[in-house]
């Protein structure tokens, strides 16, 4: 039973140095291209199509980006979504202030229609300062929401201009537009874990 133990003991070990191997090795990728990590900026899609579960593990996520965030040393931004008007912004950081900011937005949802272009064109504006450059950008979204020329621009002249890097987590949908935009783009579909939340 001992000798049971010591090796799942070991399994759970072992993943532990592969995960941090393998984050030491997207850095160090990244840093001899010439790129450095950059700061963090959430894009979270409040809307009515993501009430309840898709919302909860939407702001799971967010929570995890902050932690992360935090972590590596790289500031984080937050501007959630839903329809025209529908925008509030937070800066993610775990001090005081960072935490009250945090408290809001599990707090807030706006349960309105999909206005992308509104959130795009905010954090364009923050990109454009320099030390927004290089950043990493999450959107979570079910994916419900027309991509108009505009805010597909906007994208494409970050990524050129600033270096940024395009991320999406789709809870529950999807938006193949969007997507082709995205360096990656991610299908969120293992519900199983939530039930209980």
């Amino acid at each position: 039973a001992e000798r049971r133990l010591l090796c799942w003991y070991r399994e759970g070990e072992l993943a532990r140095e592969v995960a941090a191997t393998e984050s030491v090795a997207v850095r160090t990728t990244r840093e001899r291209a010439g790129s450095k990590l950059g700061p963090m900026v959430v894009l979270l899609d409040t809307s009515g199509s993501m009430q309840g579960l898709p919302e909860r593990v939407a702001k799971a996520l967010t929570l995890e980006v902050a932690r992360i965030a935090h972590k590596e040393q790289r500031a984080c931004h937050l501007i959630a979504f839903s329809g025209p008007g529908d925008t509030v912004t937070h800066d993610l950081a775990l001090t005081e202030a960072g935490l009250s900011n945090l408290m809001a937005f599990l707090a807030a949802s706006f349960h309105g229609g999909t206005d992308l272009a509104t959130p795009v064109a905010r954090m364009a504006e923050r990109l454009a300062q320099p030390a927004w450059h290089h950043a990493d950008v999450l959107t979570v979204t079910d994916g419900g929401f027309a991509l108009g020329p505009e805010t597909a621009a906007r994208i494409q002249q970050a990524r050129a201009l600033h270096g940024t890097r395009f991320h999406a987590v789709f809870v529950g949908g999807t938006c193949p537009a969007f997507a082709a935009l995205c360096d990656k783009a991610h299908h969120f579909t293992q519900w199983s874990s939530f039930d209980a939340l």
